[in-house]
């Protein structure tokens, strides 16, 4: 959820994590790392799973032939990481 809400305010859930400002990233890395010390080393993980769950999400409904413009910006929120 953590994350979730970080990605969500600061980065394009549509471009992969290598493609994002790597400040962004770090700063995310940083306050995940501050909050949950316990999993420092999977931050950067949960971050680019989410954002790979989101780009597919968004293709499994492109592809049924679901209009993207009715679909709410929350939709990958359903994941808890």
């Amino acid at each position: 959820m953590f994350v979730r809400l970080f990605v969500d305010e600061n980065l394009d859930r549509m471009v992969p994590i290598s493609k994002q400002p790597k400040e962004k990233i770090q700063a995310i890395i940083d306050s995940c790392t501050r909050q949950f010390p316990e999993h420092a080393e999977k931050a950067r993980k949960r971050i680019r799973t989410y954002l790979k769950s989101c780009r597919r999400n968004k293709r499994t409904r492109d592809q049924a032939g679901l209009d993207a413009g009715n679909v709410s910006v929350g939709t990958c929120s359903q994941y808890k990481y």
